[in-house]
């Protein structure tokens, strides 16, 4: 383990089903500095990575949605790490360099989709009443994205900062806020 009390962990310092996990993220590419340092959660490690890896892959939300939704909240909870790992996700789901220097300052985009996902986000985390945008988000998105846009507010406007203020930096990149664009956004715009 690094130092610190909170190290980024690899297989080869991990034993059972960490490191198993860590081996297939590791052989992937997709071995995050978060996923790292929670793999010191030990049993609860593998169902981070689970709910992580079907809200990012497998979901019925659009990626465009789901993307635009976390930018809002890395903004909403200054969190330039999280800005940082998913600025090249949403450039990647289809927003544009433009679209993520506005959701940096905390503006809304020109589409009605991505207003409704990120109100609907507000008003879950700001405990309003959720009838309106609900009954939209089902109309436009359907019952399983819609459930699944909680579950991506839940994640990353809950458990990731969460996590990231547990943490406190510690073995993470140091990405300021306000964030500047990834190199992926510099070169699109």
């Amino acid at each position: 383990m690094t130092e610190g009390t909170f190290g980024q962990r690899r297989a080869a310092d991990t034993d059972g089903e960490v490191q198993r996990i860590l081996e297939k993220l590791e052989r992937s590419g997709n071995d995050l500095p978060i996923l790292r340092l929670m793999a010191n959660a030990g049993r609860a490690f593998r169902p981070f990575v689970l709910l992580s890896t079907a809200l990012l892959h497998e979901g019925a939300l659009p990626p465009r949605v789901r993307e635009a939704v976390i930018l809002h909240l890395a903004h909403r909870h200054q969190l330039g790490y999280e800005w940082h790992e998913h600025e090249p996700m949403a450039l990647a789901a289809g927003l544009t360099p433009d679209d993520c220097a506005l959701l940096a300052q905390g503006q809304d985009l020109d589409d009605a989709d991505l207003q409704l996902a990120r109100r609907f986000a507000d008003d879950l985390l700001d405990r309003r009443d959720l009838t309106t945008t609900r009954a939209a988000l089902l109309e436009r998105l359907g019952p399983e994205a819609t459930l699944e846009l909680a579950l991506v507010v839940g994640w990353w406007g809950g458990m990731v900062p969460a996590a990231l203020r547990t943490l406190d930096g510690e073995g993470l990149p140091h990405h300021p806020w306000p964030p500047a664009p990834t190199p992926a956004a510099a070169a699109a715009s």
